[in-house]
This record gives structure tokens, C-alpha cells and sequence, in this order.
């Protein structure tokens, strides 16, 4: 049984996101208890319009709860006891709440179509007008989760804040806001994770760690309380959480790190935008320059087609297509152009390649032996300008 849960704002967010039939395969709201309205979107607003006669900022805990799903379903009694138990340790008996299954296949068993519920409760006491604590609220959560794997004969899971015995902390699941990033930006939390530790533990230093973290396209950069990693989307990942360290284990594991010369969240997001822009521009630059380059790759093609049909005993080409030809070195007294001409002539009479293929690779071999003596010609012309203004600037001194 896996429970989380935590303290927010945003009524009608939420209630779109607990709607959303696209990313279930079905959604159902079962209880709508304390409100006058029956509906999520007026029900979260009524919640939300009692908070606002008190100073709580995030006046609504969502609360989600998962059986495994190679566990048998729960019986309506059997979620309206799980309900009831987190409810009461929480501490928001008769306060107004929500619950909405929804049905859906995992990435963890995409064959098994699992149910959890979200529960949403109001946090203000109708009666005192104060604001139900969450503090300690995993601990609260564990402890509702035992309990009901007990009750329902479930399999148990280790937790990390009840019943430890001894038992190493299992590694942190990711919250529901990284899950949610994900989906958005296409990076997985537990993939990330998985590539940071490596880089970690094949770097010697905290700097050399920022380094290959470059190299990878991810940005360590500072979060509102301490160090994150940016990934290449600029979706946000914990360092602790990537490393399963504590927030004062990485404070003294990367000291050596200046944090005032980190950039923030906001400023590693802009630079990845900006690097992405780069990037297009560079490549849209690129195809623009491949543009001409095909244009006389397919003109060459034709041409040597007419060639080939006229060493096949066809119609002699036009002294305007054999100067053509002869500008792209396609000359007999040229070795290495008449030695490709002859090995594709061959691929082509053995059937190893398709006339077009032999027109094609020789005109891609012809354009490509022009563009490198261009190439060399400039950088010659470029060094002898270079050269002479060298020696204009000596005989200037003299």
C-alpha cells in the first residue's frame, strides 16, 4: 500500500487534473461529502472560500492512495475503511473532503489495470476556523499503510519512518510533481537519477561532477533550498533525492562549490532555451548550406547519366555538358576519378548496384573532390594574404 500526500492550493487545477479522462482509462468521482456543491470544480471553490477567513495559504490535502496492484481490488468497504483511517490519522474528522478513483495502466505493470483513489480534503476545522497541521504528514502516512496491509492480508512494504528494525532506508519513490514533469518533458525522474549517480561516482570532485554533468546536457543550478540539476528539457530534479542523500550530506559534500556563482532555476532555464535556439538556427544554417550542394549533386547525376548512355552507344553529350563534366574533374587523365568510374561501372555491371545508385555515388564522389579543392584553394589564398600582410607590416617598420 503506497500513500502520499501533501498540503496545496490551486482548487481548479486540481479538479481538472483529478477529471482528466486522457490519461485514465476511467474516472470516477465516488464521494463528495461537506459541500453544498456536488461537483470538484464547486466543491474545491466552497473549500477554498472558507480559507479564505483564516491566514492558510494551501488550504487543501490531496492525499492519494495506491495498493499494489498485484494485490486483490479492494471492496467499496474495504477503500471507505482506508479512507476513513487516513482521514482519522490526519486529524480532519468532519471536515469536508472528495474522493475520485481513477482506473489506469502503470508503467510499472502496463498488463494490469490498477485503482487508487484521490482523496481531497478541506484543512480548515468548520468549527475553530484553524488550519489542520501537516507536519510529520509521511510518517502519518506510513502508518495508515501498515496498518491496512495488515488488515487486508496485503504483502508489507518497508517504509522509511515506521517499523525500520534495523532495515536500510529504501530508496525515495518520486513525489507526484516529478511524476507529472515527466510526463511533460519526456525525462523519467528514476532515469535521471540513475544517470546522475553514475556521473557522481565517476567523478573525483564536485566541480568535475558539474563538468560531466555539461557534458550530458544537464545544468546543476540552485533550487529555492539548495542544489538541483536541471535536465536537458530544464524539467527539476533534487540532488539529494538523485544522490538519496540528505539535504546536510550534500551541503558538505559540495562545499567546494561556490553556490553564489550557480545560476538559479529561472536563469539555467533561459540558457538551455537559449542553447536550443542556437542549436536550430545552427542546424536550419546547416540544411541551407546542403541545399546547393544537392541542387549540383543532382545536376552532375544527370549528366553522367547522359554520359553513360553515350558510352552504352548513345547519343554523343553537348560540348556545353562535357565542360560541365570537365569542371568537376570527370577527365580520364584524372587517376583517381577514372579509377571510382570504373569500380562503379563494374558494382553495376555485376548487379551489386542499380544504374541510378552508379550515377548517384559518382556524382556525390565528383562534388565532394571539387568542394575539397575548393576548400584547400581558400585556405592557400587565405595564407598568402596573411603572408603579405605580414610583409607589408614589416616594411612599414623598417
Amino acid at each position: 500500500m503506497n500513500i502520499k500526500g501533501a498540503s496545496r492550493a490551486g482548487g481548479r487545477e486540481l479538479a481538472r487534473h483529478l477529471l482528466n479522462t486522457e490519461k485514465n482509462e476511467a474516472v470516477k468521482v465516488l464521494t463528495v461529502n461537506g459541500t453544498v456543491s456536488q461537483d470538484l470544480y464547486g466543491a474545491f471553490q466552497e473549500m477554498e472560500a472558507v480559507a479564505s477567513g483564516t491566514r492558510c495559504k494551501k488550504p487543501l490535502y490531496h492525499a492519494k492512495i495506491s495498493p499494489d496492484p498485484k494485490e486483490p481490488a479492494l471492496t467499496p468497504a474495504q477503500w471507505d475503511r482506508a479512507i476513513g483511517l487516513l482521514r482519522d490519522q490526519l486529524g480532519l474528522q468532519d471536515h469536508a473532503y472528495a474522493v475520485v478513483m481513477h482506473r489506469k495502466y502503470g508503467e510499472a505493470h502496463p498488463e494490469i489495470l490498477r485503482e487508487h483513489v484521490h482523496v481531497v480534503f478541506c484543512r480548515i476545522n468548520p468549527d475553530t476556523m484553524k488550519a489542520m497541521h501537516d507536519g510529520h504528514n509521511y510518517r502519518k502516512h506510513e502508518l495508515v499503510a501498515r496498518q491496512l496491509e495488515a488488515e487486508f492480508g496485503h504483502a508489507r512494504i518497508q517504509g522509511a519512518h515506521v517499523d525500520r528494525d534495523g532495515q536500510p532506508r529504501p530508496a525515495r519513490t518520486p513525489p507526484d510533481w516529478a511524476m507529472q514533469q515527466a510526463v511533460k518533458t519526456g525525462f523519467q525522474p528514476r532515469k535521471v537519477a540513475d544517470v546522475v549517480k553514475q556521473l557522481w561516482g565517476e567523478s573525483d570532485s564536485p566541480k568535475s561532477f558539474a563538468a560531466a554533468l555539461d557534458d550530458k546536457g544537464f545544468v546543476l543550478a540552485m533550487g529555492r533550498r539548495d542544489l538541483v540539476i536541471l535536465d536537458p528539457s530544464g524539467g527539476v530534479h533534487t540532488l539529494a533525492r538523485c544522490l538519496d542523500l540528505k539535504v546536510a550530506d550534500i551541503r558538505q559534500k559540495f562545499a567546494d562549490i561556490d553556490r553564489s556563482q550557480l545560476p538559479t532555476v529561472d536563469q539555467a532555464r533561459e540558457a538551455l532555451k537559449e542553447d536550443e535556439a542556437r542549436s536550430e538556427k545552427e542546424k536550419t544554417k546547416q540544411k541551407g548550406a546542403q541545399a546547393p550542394a544537392r541542387s549540383e549533386i543532382l545536376i552532375l547525376a544527370a549528366l553522367l547519366q547522359k554520359q553513360k548512355q553515350h558510352d552504352e552507344g548513345g547519343k554523343a553529350l553537348t560540348k556545353g555538358d562535357r565542360k560541365k563534366l570537365e569542371a568537376y574533374g570527370f577527365d580520364d587523365g584524372t587517376a583517381a576519378t577514372a579509377s571510382k568510374y570504373r569500380e562503379l561501372s563494374e558494382k553495376a555491371e555485376d548487379g551489386r548496384i542499380t544504374k541510378k545508385d552508379f550515377v548517384r555515388e559518382m556524382a556525390q564522389h565528383l562534388w565532394e573532390q571539387r568542394d575539397k579543392e575548393q576548400r584547400t584553394a581558400a585556405r592557400t589564398d587565405a595564407g598568402r594574404d596573411q603572408q603579405a600582410a605580414r610583409d607589408r607590416e614589416a616594411d612599414r617598420d623598417r
